[in-house]
C-alpha cells in the first residue's frame, strides 16, 4: 500500500511541474518521478489548477490538496485516485 501511495503521489507530482528542475549550476536537469503517463495525464490539469503552488512541498502535501478538492478534480483523476486507494 504504501508503494502504491508512493507512485501515485510521485506521478501527480510530475504532473503538475514542469519535467524540468532547476540544476544547482543554473541548468535544467530532468526530475525522475514514477507512474504512468495515463495517470500523469488525468491529474495534470487539477494538480495546475489547485495545487500548483505546493508542487515544492512534497508529494503527500500534492495528495492531501487533491484530496481537498476531490469534488473539483475531475473524473479522470479521481479515478487515479480511487484506483490506488486514495
Amino acid at each position: 500500500m504504501t508503494i502504491r501511495i508512493f507512485v501515485l503521489v510521485a506521478a501527480l507530482t510530475v504532473a503538475s511541474s514542469s519535467a524540468f528542475a532547476q540544476g544547482s549550476k543554473g541548468k535544467q536537469t530532468e526530475v525522475a518521478r514514477a507512474g504512468t503517463a495515463d495517470d500523469q495525464a488525468a491529474c495534470r490539469p487539477a494538480v495546475r489548477r489547485y495545487c500548483n503552488k505546493l508542487v515544492d512541498e512534497g508529494d503527500m502535501v500534492i495528495l492531501a490538496c487533491l484530496q481537498e478538492h476531490r469534488k473539483n478534480i475531475g473524473k479522470a483523476c479521481s479515478g487515479v485516485l480511487e484506483r490506488n486507494g486514495q
